[in-house]
């Protein structure tokens, strides 16, 4: 869960996909949240305006057990596919 209104792709989420963790966050830069996770929308300032729909998407992970299983293979693969050793020493 990051509910960081000001951030980007934080390495901790990466580290959570690589553990077949899906992540849920109201930011969703390049629709990795939305692809791996719940994004739960943008909420402007604090972000306490979104605290219901954070709720409802914290549920929707938390009650339904093939879609963290399904969210957290596909992250995984695409943590493994994307940020690995062959791809870092090529750039």
């Amino acid at each position: 869960v990051n509910l960081s209104v000001h951030e980007g792709i934080a390495i901790s989420w990466l580290e959570a996909l690589h553990c077949r963790t899906p992540v849920l966050s109201t930011v969703d830069p390049g629709g990795l949240v939305s692809r791996f996770g719940v994004f739960a929308g943008e909420w402007p300032g604090d972000g306490t305006a979104g605290l219901e729909a954070i709720t409802r998407a914290f549920d929707r992970l938390l009650h339904n057990a093939t879609l963290r299983r399904q969210l957290g293979a596909s992250g995984r693969q695409h943590v493994l596919e994307t940020h690995n050793k062959q791809r870092f020493w090529r750039q």
